[in-house]
């Protein structure tokens, strides 16, 4: 690298990818800019379950014990496509294809429940706009069963809408830069799978290829192909995709196939979810970050 520089890596973007990279690679001994427009991170609810997997992602890196201080953890979790029974945590799937939903998910944060609606919508779609104006209604046109779950409940906030576009950038490598996180890949949300497409990232530049690459005069882009190319980082970010066509094709397909494969993924659901009790088998469960994160 250049001799005596001022800093021995530049991140820009203080997003989940940019912050946990600088601390990284700071708690290393390396010296780090992290580069941002705003002093002080914007509120954001993202990657508010943390999954088993992404849990072990954060201890290999060394940050889990800085989001267990905000962190519970979600001690009855449910999948369900219908079914009356108390939760911390509840998952519903439509009967139908007909509002290209995929699900609701629910669960409890201090002094509320928080709901995620993943649906193939536009913005301008009517059941959006009913969803927005009149949320009890059109969640009822969605789920008509779904008041036998909760009970009588009221919403207590504005709906938030987040359109997500899939997109993979062009790889092409340049000198001295590499990009990771959504700044390469995006990730569709309802497949839970962005936390650990963002760790892998981290975990495989600062653990494996940063230390590497600082020991060179320079930061070629042959070098940085290397890190793109890294067997386990395109299998993550295969998943991540594949995960993504399989969700839309399950919310979406009208097709007497589709409509075989959305019953053969519940029956599925259900045998996992009663064998699971039967043995007494209790799985390993995700953490709950509180909004204040």
């Amino acid at each position: 690298m250049t001799q005596n520089p001022l800093f021995d890596v530049v991140v820009v973007g203080a997003g989940l990818a940019g912050a946990a990279t600088a601390a990284v690679l700071g708690r290393q001994g390396l010296r780090v800019a992290l580069v941002d427009p705003r002093p002080v991170s914007a509120p954001a609810f993202k990657a508010e379950k943390i999954e088993p997997d992404q849990a072990d992602l954060l201890r290999e890196l060394g940050l889990m014990e800085e989001v267990r201080r905000r962190a519970a953890a979600i001690s009855v979790i449910h999948e369900a496509y219908r079914g009356p029974f108390a939760f911390d945590a509840l998952t519903c799937y439509p009967d139908t294809t007909r509002d290209r939903i995929d699900y609701v998910s629910l669960f409890a944060i201090p002094g509320r429940m928080w709901v995620n609606l993943l649906a193939y919508l536009e913005a301008t779609d009517p059941w959006a706009r009913a969803l927005r104006k009149e949320p009890r209604l059109a969640m009822a046109h969605a789920f008509p069963w779904l008041p036998r779950l909760l009970g009588d409940y009221r919403v207590t906030s504005k709906i938030e809408n987040r359109v997500i576009d899939l997109y993979v950038a062009d790889a092409q490598s340049h000198d001295g830069v590499v990009m990771i996180g959504d700044a390469m890949q995006s990730v569709c949300p309802s497949t839970g799978t962005g936390l650990s497409k963002v760790l892998t990232d981290v975990l495989l530049l600062c653990e494996k290829y940063v230390p590497t690459w600082l020991r060179f005069p320079d930061l070629s882009a042959p070098r940085i192909a290397q890190f793109y190319r890294d067997p386990r980082k395109q299998a993550c970010d295969w998943n991540s995709l594949e995960a993504a066509q399989y969700r839309r094709q399950l919310a979406t397909d009208r097709s007497p196939l589709g409509w075989l494969r959305r019953r053969k993924t519940y029956a599925e659901m259900t045998l996992r979810g009663r064998c699971a009790r039967l043995l007494g088998y209790v799985m390993a469960v995700p953490i709950a970050l509180d909004k204040t994160m």
